[in-house]
Formats: structure tokens, sequence, C-alpha cells
């Protein structure tokens, strides 16, 4: 019987050995079923080179659908079949050789829509596929215990990986010529980020550009560089001046004049993540409103407005044209807590569709035609990850061990503990879409919506424990719902175009305290409970609030990078800042006072006391946990619970045959 692993529970194999054991085949069998056909095989990123693991399901599911072996494991010898293999394998391979066709189709083409990982021997990160769609070029990390970000590149139908760039560099975003004989990247030295190129076949490096950086080193969706159609001029994303928001800009190679392409409004983060159409007459871009929120646009290379593709107002990580020119590919977290693969017209005249056959969670994707195959090829990064939800009696001090509570393989998320301290609501998507849960006291999650393909998360307790509020997008904009425990019923509260979330509720459970933009920027609203009219509360910027435990007071944070919590009347006033520390999804407040997570590793859990007005630090997470959004601690400052990341790998992946 194979080992559980610890934190999901889920069997796991956790060597070639055992993969090849379960499958009944040799080490060799196993490692080429998965180059060549797409066998889920996965890896630690945090531990030692080349271990791999894989889940039993996912094995079976895999050889289910080749119609090979039964999926129950070890297999018999057959001897029958032993004693013909040899001459069938000879015909086989001369068939193969010869370049003849089965039913049309070559005994090495996948089926339409097949997708598999393509092994490499370190991390490797924001993969782009060649023009001709038969190489990949990627940043590494990891390998042979050394640091910085060399490329890559490596043959996605077998062969080596060769190495571009030198391992002192710290190199990104690698991005292909459309002629395919140059490589443009972009290499951060400090502050500093400076644009390259080199050609593909490996040589010497040339200095195209330098940008303005401005602190952005680390808002790694910036994706610095892309190609003009002609393989002569670059798109660099830069500014006048660090105040400025960033815009994108064409940049020749041979005259280095630099000529900006758009224009963002002065009061948002900016332009980047580029992509310009197979015929060269239009750009996609992504346009950020905020840090951690976007929306996709095109505009035409010779003048003119740009039009806006999305209306979601979520991250998007990476962007495509299809090769026909008439659809664009984007991540994003448009309707999840995860990031997947999208497909929608440049022409607006249809929105959004999910990309079937997706693994995992998915960012980076680029699409080029494969000649001689049908439909185009993605290449993209695949991410498989588990967040759990992590509790920590603060009794326990800061020696104290957290515990997983109600576990799953999945995202577990935006987490909330009852006013008693006694349950836990949370965002999850182990139904497989994201849904409202609670976690019961005996450790059972019970899912509390059922919102099929929505984005559903920030629960929000009602006083008396019987009522949540919560976000949903259904349709072009989030609203904040009201779901009634008792009755299991389920009703929106807000009715507007704009976009709400992150609700609250008033200590004496009467009135609703939410975001809206509907003023033309996020600032915190308050409605009855029951709906009506909404009155403004902050004027200044506001992203998320909590009432004060005498419900005299609001207590906010503001958008991102702002640190620190600010406090208002609770029906509007005079704005005041209260602590240096704290911003939105990780903070709570409490009985006593108010608990925030420091930003970055090393995360420290500090409070802040209302009756001294002085900070102090409670507890140390681990350095190398990933904390997400979902920061609470009970009324009675006694049970602290946050998400943490429990497994994180990742792949490339290529998505074959795409129509």
């Amino acid at each position: 019987m194979s080992p559980k692993n610890a934190a999901t529970g889920r069997r796991t194999l956790e060597s070639w050995k055992e993969i090849a054991g379960y499958l009944g085949k040799g080490v060799t069998t196993v490692q080429r079923w998965e180059k060549e056909e797409g066998l889920p095989v996965r890896r630690h990123t945090h531990q030692s080179l080349g271990t791999v693991y894989a889940f039993p399901d996912e094995l079976d599911a895999w050889r289910a659908t080749r119609g090979s072996q039964p999926a129950s494991g070890v297999q018999p010898p057959r001897r029958n079949r032993e004693w013909i293999w040899p001459s069938a394998a000879v015909i086989l391979l001369a068939i193969a050789g010869a370049g003849w066709l089965i039913g049309g189709r070559s005994l090495r083409e996948p089926a339409p829509g097949t997708s598999f990982f393509l092994a490499t021997s370190g991390v490797a990160k924001q993969v782009r596929v060649s023009p001709d769609g038969r190489s990949v070029v990627y940043i590494t990390s990891g390998k042979d215990g050394r640091t910085g970000n060399p490329l890559y590149i490596k043959p996605v139908d077998g062969g080596d990986e060769r190495r571009l760039t030198s391992y002192q560099a710290d190199d990104r975003w690698p991005r292909w010529s459309p002629d395919g004989a140059l490589i443009a990247f972009a290499r951060r030295n400090g502050n500093d980020i400076d644009i390259y190129t080199i050609p593909a076949v490996g040589g010497q490096e040339r200095r195209i550009a330098g940008v303005i950086n401005g602190g952005l080193s680390s808002l790694g969706e910036v994706n610095w560089v892309t190609w003009a159609a002609d393989s002569k001029s670059l798109i660099v994303v830069d500014r006048r001046s660090s105040s400025e928001p960033l815009a994108l800009h064409l940049v020749p190679l041979d005259t280095r004049t630099r000529r900006q392409l758009t224009d963002p409004p002065s009061n948002i983060v900016g332009d980047t993540i580029a992509d310009v159409s197979p015929d060269g007459r239009s750009l996609a871009f992504v346009r950020w409103s905020t840090g951690f929120e976007a929306d996709l646009y095109v505009t035409s290379l010779e003048g003119g407005a740009a039009r806006r593709l999305t209306s979601d107002r979520a991250a998007i990580y990476g962007l495509t044209w299809t090769p026909h020119g008439e659809d664009i590919l984007f991540s994003s977290s448009r309707m999840s807590a995860l990031n997947t693969l999208w497909r929608v017209s440049a022409f607006g005249s249809r929105p959004p569709q999910r990309i079937a056959g997706v693994i995992d969670e998915s960012v980076w994707p680029s699409a080029a035609k494969v000649s001689g195959d049908a439909g185009f090829r993605i290449a993209h990064h695949s991410i498989t990850r588990s967040v759990n939800l992590m509790q920590l009696k603060s009794a326990q001090g800061p020696e104290g061990k957290p515990s997983p509570v109600c576990a799953s393989t999945r995202f577990d998320w935006q987490a909330q503990l009852s006013p008693d301290g006694s349950q836990i609501a949370f965002s999850s998507t182990r139904g497989g879409s994201s849904n409202i849960w609670i976690c019961e006291p005996d450790g059972r999650a019970r899912q509390i919506t059922f919102l099929s393909g929505s984005y559903t998360d920030s629960p929000r307790w009602s006083p008396d424990g019987r009522r949540l509020a919560f976000t949903s997008r259904e349709g072009e904009s989030r609203e904040v719902f009201l779901a009634n425990l008792d009755t299991r019923e389920i009703r929106p509260l807000t009715h507007e175009s704009s976009d709400e979330g992150r609700a609250s509720f008033s200590r004496d459970g009467e009135w609703i305290y939410f975001r809206s933009n509907r003023s033309g920027r996020d600032e915190i609203w308050k409605m009855h409970s029951t709906g009506g009219a909404a009155r403004q509360i902050t004027r200044a910027g506001a992203r998320e609030g909590f009432e004060s435990p005498d419900g005299r007071l609001l207590y906010f944070v503001k958008e991102r990078p702002q640190l620190g919590v600010w406090s208002v009347p609770s029906d509007g006033g005079v704005e005041s800042r209260v602590t240096d520390g704290g911003r939105d999804t990780r903070w709570a407040v409490s009985r006593d006072g108010i608990y925030f997570v420091t930003p970055g590793a090393p995360y420290d859990v500090m409070m802040y006391r209302y009756d001294t007005r002085t900070t102090r630090p409670l507890y140390r997470i681990s350095d190398s946990a990933g904390v997400w959004a979902g920061f609470t601690v009970s009324f009675d400052g006694a049970t602290i619970v946050w998400p943490q990341t429990v497994r994180d790998s990742s792949d490339i992946a290529i998505l074959d045959r795409v129509k």
C-alpha cells in the first residue's frame, strides 16, 4: 500500500521505482511515458533535485484513457503477449520509421487536446513556445543548488535542454522573435531593469534598453518585453518617471528611438504583458488598475483608442494571440480562486470561454502552429498547489505549532472564525469551483454555496453566527450576497453595475459594510442588512473594513501597497491612522486589539492593543511558508487561523492540437 501524504491524506507514490512498480513497468519505460505520453508525474520543488511523486488515482485515470491496462495497480505477467511482443515491436518501429500512418495519424501524434508535461532539471517558469512550436524557452532556478535564473531552451518532442545565459544573472521573461532567430529578455540588477537580446542558438548578448523600474521589481506581472511582428523592434514596458503609470513603448533594434504606444490613465499602475497579433497590426495588453486587479485590452499599432475585452478586475498572468489571429488566450482567476486559461475573441464577438484540457492551475500561455499538425500548440506553466487553513492557539505562545484544520488537496483561503470561535467560514475549490464552506468543530467541512462557475469568496459572520455575507461574481460585476444558515436561503444584497466586495457586519448585525468602486474608486459603503440605499463612509480610499468592538468606529485598510490601519466614525467623518502595519485580507479586529501579518517572509503575527496603543510581535510563521489571503482571529483572541501553502510544484505543460 502506498503511503498517504501527511497534509492531504491522499495516497502518493514517492519515487520513480514506486511509480514503475504501481504500473507494472520498468523505470525507463515510465520515464519515457512521462516525456512522450503525458504520464502525470509531479516534482517536489522544495526538496532535492529530481525528487518525484505521483497520485495513484491520476495514474489510473491516465491509463484508463489509453485503454491499456485495468486501473488496479500492478499487473500480473502475460506470458503469451511477452512472446509475441518483440516481433510486434519491430513491425511498429518499421512503420514509424517509414513515416506510415494508421487511421490517418502518425504513431507519435497526440490525440486532439492532449496535455502532457515537459520534464526539466530545475524549477522552470515563464515558459514561451518558439514560433514553429518545436521548442520552449524558460527561466530555471534551483538547478544544482545554484542561484540566479538563467535562460534555457528545450525541444518539445524530445532532446536535452540547453543553457543560454549565465547563473550569475537574474534573467526574466524570455520572448522569441517572430522569425525565431533571437530571444529578448529582461535582466534585473538590484533596482535596475535592462532589456537584452541573444541569438536563439547562443552567442553574444546585446543590451537594447534600460527601463525605469521605480520600486516595481517585486511586481512579477510586469513582463517587461515582447516583439513587434517584423522581428526588428521590441515593445518594452517603461515610463517617463517613477511617478507615472507604466506604458508600452516601441524600440527599434537599430535606432533605439522610443515611441509610446499606450496612454494609460494617470491614477493606475499601468500597462504590461503585451503580445502583437500575427498580422502585426494589433497589440493586446494587460492594464492594471491596481497591483492585483487588471483587464485585457486591444489597440491598433497604427493609433487609436484601446478597446477593453474584459471587465473582471482580476489578476492576469500572461496572454498570447492564437496563430490565426482571431482570439486571445490569457490566464486569469476571473471565475475562481485559481488561475486557469481562457480564450476570448479579439473582436469582442463572444465572452471569454475556459480552455478545456488544462491540468491544474495554469499561467503564462503561449501558442504556435506546428507544421503538419491540426490545430495549434499551447505551452504554459502548470502549478500544482495545495493551500490549507492552519490553526494556532494563542495560549501556545511564540513556540506553538500550528495544525491544519479541514485540510484538502485544493485551495482553501479567505477564512473567518465565527463569533464564538468554534467554526471557520472559508472559500474553497475542493468542490470543483470556488464556493463557501464551513469547517465544523469536529473537523468536517460543510459546503454552503453551490454557485457553479462563479468566483465566490470572503465570507463574513453575523454577530449571532446565523448569517454569512460573502461576495460572488455571476455576471460582469461582483456583488454582495447574504446566506441564512438556518433556512439555507441566499439572496443578493447589492444590485449595481459597479464592483462590490469584502462585506462585514456591524456589531449589532443590522448593517453591512462593503467595498465599492461606484464613486470612481474603492471606498467603504454601508447598507442595512435588509437592503435599501447605501451611503459612503470613507472618502480617501479604502479596501476593507471591520467595526470596532463598541460599534463606534470602523477600522479599515487601504489599497496595496499602502500599509496601515485607519479609523473613521461608523457613520463617516474624520479619518485617522491607527497603526503602521496591516493590509487587506491579512488583518483582523478582536476584543482587545488589532492583529495583522507583516508583508513578505518572514511573516510575523503582530498585535496592536487599544489600551496601550502599542504593537508587539506574537508569533512567526515559517519563513518558507506561503501565506494567502484570509488571516483571521477569534473575537477573544484565543485562536488564530491563516491559509498556508502545504504543497507547491510546477511544470512546463503542453496542450496539443487545440482547435
